[in-house]
């Protein structure tokens, strides 16, 4: 949108010398941050919207209880990942 100008100073010494300047404020770090947040709440989105689509909620809620580790039900998806890993868990009535 707008040009920014640079000296020889800010284009050649190291960017933490000039980290207040209004070049480096309005040129790297604003547009940059903004950029970040919009891909953030795009993301959020995109994965909010699919685990809707897919219905992977229904899935995992399937599984809490399901699995079983030495007669004592797993409901956490951790426990459940690390005890399917290691083969000391099976699942029952699925």
């Amino acid at each position: 949108m707008f040009k920014n100008y640079y000296t020889d100073a800010e284009n050649n010494d190291p960017f933490y010398q000039h980290i207040f300047s209004a070049n480096f404020i309005g040129d790297k770090f604003i547009k940059n941050f903004g950029f970040m947040i919009g891909a953030a709440y795009t993301g959020k989105l995109a994965a909010g919207a699919m685990s809707k689509v897919m219905g992977l909620n229904e899935v995992r809620n399937t599984l809490k209880g399901a699995v079983t580790f030495a007669g004592e039900a797993l409901t956490e998806p951790t426990q459940i990942l690390d005890a399917l890993k290691t083969g000391d868990a099976f699942i029952d009535g699925v």
